[in-house]
């Protein structure tokens, strides 16, 4: 039995122009943040969208927690959409509800709780992120600061119970102190829940030295590593290229 939660076999994305010898299986696999590197981020981010079920892959299959996504009906895949949250530098709360509302508002449509119960589990969460001003649950996203726009949007994630949380360039906008601490809201649910974190920011450094696995992509492949150790002993000429690069900026 395995605990992969998204199982990609011979997998290409849209978008990039990989020869099909190129195509990578990989498995994601609980309890795990994989932090995802490369030269670009755009490329990256293609990656992610095809490994989180966004985009279908142009070649290969993407199965989560068993099921093929290339061939579910529309009502399987809304009833497993929930497990994947993916929070990108475009994903925005609502303009026309308030903030309380917004956190509420994907758990409500899915069913996942009563109202009542989801807002002591709300409560619990903004606790949990150190969301500082409690007034700001009443106002429109537009009023509320940076900070805690994006307190909201996490905890928005978490009260889902996603199996699969992808952050892609969300923290990029905050210094490393206030990234480290939103990351570790989202490492504590990680712990309790067994998901697993699939990272991308444009702070590689931030990304190598929080993921305890890490994918090297570029346009000619994929590469996993267990660990920043083995990410640097590697003798890849691509890896090396851009660890260097990474090193003088």
């Amino acid at each position: 039995m395995t605990d992969a939660l998204i199982t990609a076999r011979n997998v290409t994305p849209q978008h990039i122009a990989m020869p099909s010898s190129a195509a990578i299986s990989l498995d994601i696999l609980a309890g795990n943040i994989y932090g995802f590197i490369g030269p670009d981020s755009i490329q990256v981010s293609f990656w992610l969208q095809t490994l989180a079920a966004i985009e279908p892959p142009a070649m290969g299959t993407v199965q989560f927690m068993g099921n093929d996504t290339t061939n579910l009906d529309r009502e399987s895949w809304q009833t497993l959409r929930h497990n994947i949250a993916y929070l990108n530098a475009h994903s925005a709360l609502l303009s026309v509800l308030s903030t309380q509302e917004n956190i509420l508002l994907p758990a409500l449509y899915h069913k996942l709780a009563t109202r009542e119960s989801l807002l002591g589990n709300m409560a619990n969460l903004l606790k949990q992120i150190e969301f500082a001003d409690m007034a700001n649950l009443s106002k429109l996203p537009a009023y509320i600061d940076e900070l805690s726009y994006s307190q909201a949007m996490l905890v928005r994630v978490v009260i889902t119970s996603p199996r699969v949380i992808v952050i892609d360039n969300t923290l990029r906008h905050f210094d490393d102190r206030t990234s480290r601490k939103l990351l570790a809201f989202i490492r504590n649910y990680l712990a309790q829940s067994g998901a697993s974190l699939l990272l991308h920011d444009d702070n590689a450094d931030f990304v190598i030295r929080n993921a305890t696995k890490i994918i090297y992509v570029d346009n000619n492949t994929l590469l996993p590593f267990n660990s920043q150790n083995e990410l640097q002993a590697s003798d890849n000429q691509h890896v090396l290229q851009y660890l260097h690069e990474l090193a003088m900026n």
